[in-house]
């Protein structure tokens, strides 16, 4: 084949974005998004496509908002994403604006909406939730920090300040974070929580609480499961488990 015919042509990688596109296709991140946040007609990009970016970044393992255009230029991003901008057009001033948009919007009404669509569109079994905690570590003093004065309202910023860690660094400022997965193995729910927040409070306390007319599940501790099933409370030494808490 004469190399002088090939002018003009240009190759793009798709490695593992399909399967990422698929999956955030499934759960209609985008048309979530875009529906809460109307769109800029002077951006290439909406906000929900940012929000893509974001996950593909963040499963990629890169998480610096200036470097996300770098990281998808050598994708195919129509074929894999169906997204209509180029790769210079997720520099971080837009990827930016859409962080502050969606928090703007309501973040836990776009999480609340992705929550229902992962359990229509996998068949979740709910009948048993396992929570769980981790402390997440941050560098720097953080002065200006402070606890807000409504911890538990959907649009509270978590407080980075110090508190039982789970990575045995007592030096370092932290935030809590709370996961809930399904019996099955899905991943139900995911919400930060201030650094100082009691660990056992942050699995089974606040996550009963009934949101949007929900009925109440009581979170029952693994001590609390011992008490029930041996009719009195085990010795500390035995029986305890830091793997979560299961609704009863």
């Amino acid at each position: 084949m004469d190399p002088s015919g090939m002018d003009g042509i240009s190759t793009k990688r798709l490695d593992y974005l399909p399967i990422i596109g698929q999956a955030l296709r499934r759960l209609g991140v985008r048309e979530l998004v875009d529906g809460l946040v109307p769109r800029d007609p002077r951006s290439h990009v909406s906000t929900g496509e940012c929000v893509e970016a974001l996950i593909v970044a963040i499963l990629h393992g890169k998480h610096t908002l200036y470097r996300i255009d770098e990281l998808l230029a050598p994708y195919d991003l129509e074929l894999a994403f169906g997204w209509t901008g180029d790769e210079e057009d997720f520099h971080d001033d837009r990827v930016g604006r859409a962080l502050a948009e969606t928090f703007e919007a309501g973040l836990m009404k776009l999480q609340t909406a992705a929550i229902v669509r992962a359990v229509q569109a996998h068949e979740l079994d709910l009948r048993h939730l396992h929570l769980d905690t981790s402390s997440v570590s941050f560098y720097g003093q953080y002065l200006n920090g402070h606890a807000p004065e409504d911890p538990e309202s959907p649009q509270a910023i978590p407080h980075v300040t110090r508190g039982h860690s789970k990575d045995y660094r007592a030096d370092l400022k932290q935030v809590i974070y709370g996961l809930a997965v399904s019996g099955d193995g899905g991943c139900c729910v995911a919400r930060p929580r201030p650094g100082a927040v009691a660990l056992d409070l942050a699995r089974a306390g606040r996550w009963s609480e009934p949101r949007d007319g929900a009925p109440r599940r009581r979170g029952v501790t693994s001590r609390e499961r011992e008490r029930r099933r041996w009719g009195s409370a085990p010795d500390p030494g035995v029986g305890r488990s830091d793997s979560g808490v299961q609704l009863a």
